[in-house]
């Protein structure tokens, strides 16, 4: 295939000359090197697998803990889903590079975290490490092996490398800067080990150590399941909507195909769209409530309520709100916040900012073609988060 094709050709010691090689035209050579740069390395991260883990019995999903690839975007902050954090912590962030890896960490060793980015944590501030337990409440030492242990395990930690921590100690996988776990110091480990009882996990970063919150140029990633794999892309999501949902539409389904149903329709206000949303709910496991454009901004109560009432016809479902963007919008927006903040099991894709940020709307409300896309960009990652 290509890949061999490219490395007869000189990759990964000169990715010019061979892509050059596959394609003679130095145009396409240089858009493929720019968008290498915006998403990760061609160079020796990407080669990066010389690394045999010594963890055993590694739990699911498509992951390859050998490989090392720098990202550079998306460079931004990623709220995790509540069911990711253990009680009485949280809000906790991360930043988004890392998210997949920390995803399957989590979901395949049975762990939910205490800590992620924040500052005055030593190696806490640019979002890349966290702090995790088992997600079952008062687990047992031999439990804690098999979920906490196991993960440090995958990772490339072992009891003799213990006092380190990091590599070359440590064998770990290329992509982890440190994990501290038991033998490490008296606030790293299971309850036996520490007063603080955790495990974490460091990965490597432009910016690793910094106790002060920044976002790092680039990330070290293993590959593994994309965000949004198990959840937006295998479950069905119902969006009731108004003309900005029509908008994007196309593009949704376009990611989604089947899995999501969009019900738009021009001028519909939030009154209207509970109607909709109690007719329609049926087996949805996902519901998008993008609605509140359409409602006066004289009466944020009034849309407060009918969030609310969203919030209970959707049950245990995970609800996304979207803010807007109109004449004398803030009130509005204020409540949606509010209810995306307050409410549990609640995400919100925050449009208003995206929009403003970017220059992408066109009358103040409604949005270019290219603007659509990147809403729905926002939109998909909010249920990814569900």
């Amino acid at each position: 295939g290509a890949a061999n094709y490219l490395r007869a050709s000189g990759a990964p010691g000169d990715w010019y000359g061979a892509i050059f090689t596959y394609n003679n035209a130095a145009w396409y050579v240089d858009e493929v090197l720019a968008a290498a740069k915006r998403f990760g390395d061609l160079g020796e991260a990407a080669d990066a697998v010389t690394v045999e883990c010594s963890g055993e019995g590694l739990a699911g999903g498509e992951v390859d803990l050998t490989r090392a690839i720098r990202v550079y975007e998306p460079a931004r902050d990623q709220r995790l889903p509540d069911r990711y954090v253990a009680p009485g912590f949280g809000p906790i962030v991360v930043d988004a590079r890392i998210w997949p890896n920390i995803k399957w960490a989590l979901d395949n060793h049975e762990l939910v975290l205490t800590a992620g980015k924040e500052t005055g944590h030593q190696s806490h501030g640019d979002g890349s490490a966290i702090d995790a337990v088992p997600a079952a409440d008062g687990a047992s030492i031999s439990h804690w092996r098999e979920t906490a242990g196991r993960l440090a395990r995958d990772l490339g930690w072992t009891p003799e490398c213990a006092y380190s921590g990091v590599a070359p100690t440590c064998d770990l996988a290329p992509a982890i800067e440190f994990i501290g776990y038991n033998g490490y110091d008296a606030h790293h480990g299971d309850p036996a080990h520490s007063a603080t009882p955790h495990v974490h996990v460091s990965w490597v970063s432009s910016t690793h150590g910094t106790p002060y919150v920044t976002t790092p140029e680039w990330m070290m990633v293993f590959p593994s399941p994309a965000e949004g794999e198990e959840s937006a892309t295998r479950s069905e999501a119902l969006v009731v909507g108004d003309s900005l949902s029509l908008g994007t539409r196309p593009y949704l389904e376009n990611q989604l195909g089947e899995r999501i149903i969009v019900n738009a329709e021009t001028s519909r206000a939030s009154s209207a769209g509970l109607e909709v949303l109690e007719a329609e709910l049926g087996s949805k496991e996902i519901v998008v409530f993008d609605l509140g454009t359409n409602d006066d901004a004289r009466k944020p109560r009034a849309l407060a309520d009918h969030l609310q009432r969203a919030r209970e016809l959707a049950g245990d479902r995970c609800l996304v709100v979207a803010t807007i963007n109109k004449p004398g919008d803030g009130p509005l927006n204020r409540v949606i916040r509010d209810l995306a903040a307050e409410a549990p099991n609640t995400e919100l894709f925050d449009w208003h900012a995206i929009a403003h940020a970017e220059g992408l709307l066109v009358d103040g409300t409604h949005s270019t073609s290219a603007g659509y896309r990147k809403r729905a960009e926002a939109e998909i990652e909010a249920i990814a988060r569900c």
